[in-house]
C-alpha cells in the first residue's frame, strides 16, 4: 500500500476511487471473503487516523509511524477479531500497534528516547489500561470522547484511567507487566 503522509488521513491513495477502494485492492488480500474486506475497508477509514496518531507519537520518523500503522491494520485483517465489535476492535488495533512498535524498537536497537520508553511501558500494561493511556495521552482524546469510543460511561473512563496511570507508574518502577 502507498501511504500519503502529507494529509491528515493516511489511506492507501493509489488504490482509492470516489466509490471507495478499487477492485485491485479487493483482490489483493491473501485471505478472507468479500464481506469481511468491505467491513475492513470501512474500518480503515474510521480508525486509521486514531491509530496513525498513536504511531506518530511513538516515533519521530513519519515513515516508521506509517509502516507501523499499516502493519497494525494488516495484523488486524489477518486475525480472527470480530470487526463489528467496537471496543474489542479498537483494543486489538491498539494492541497490535504497541506490539509492532515495541518489536521495531527492539529489532532496530533504536537509541532509547522518552517515546520509546513510553511504548515499552505500554507494552507491559494490561490491554484495557494500555488502550486508555494510548487514547488519552498519545491520541489526545478527552474522557467523553474515550467513553464514546469504548462505549462506557465517562465516570468509568476517569476511574479506569486513574487506575491505568497507577499501573503505568508501577510498570516503569518495576519493569514488569502489570
Amino acid at each position: 500500500m502507498v501511504w500519503n503522509s502529507t494529509t491528515s488521513h493516511h489511506f492507501p491513495l493509489s488504490r482509492q476511487t470516489d466509490e471507495g477502494f478499487s477492485l485491485a485492492s479487493r483482490n489483493s488480500p491473501p485471505t478472507g471473503d468479500r464481506n469481511r474486506l468491505l467491513v475492513f475497508e470501512a474500518l480503515v477509514r474510521r480508525w486509521e487516523p486514531i491509530v496513525f496518531e498513536i504511531c506518530d507519537q511513538l516515533f519521530a520518523d513519519p515513515s516508521v509511524a506509517e509502516s507501523t500503522c499499516e502493519e497494525a491494520f494488516v495484523a488486524l485483517y489477518r486475525s480472527d477479531v470480530d470487526l463489528c465489535t467496537t471496543a474489542a476492535l479498537l483494543s486489538a488495533l491498539i494492541g497490535y500497534t504497541v506490539e509492532i512498535a515495541c518489536q521495531a524498537i527492539r529489532e532496530e536497537n533504536l537509541v532509547m528516547s522518552n517515546r520509546h520508553s513510553l511504548c515499552l511501558g505500554l507494552g507491559r500494561l494490561m490491554p484495557g489500561d494500555r488502550d486508555l493511556i494510548a487514547l488519552r495521552f498519545l491520541n489526545g482524546r478527552t474522557a467523553p470522547e474515550i467513553a464514546t469510543l469504548l462505549e462506557i460511561s465517562e465516570d468509568e473512563v476517569r476511574v479506569r484511567l486513574w487506575n491505568a496511570m497507577t499501573a503505568m507508574k508501577r510498570s516503569f518502577k518495576s519493569g514488569t507487566k502489570n
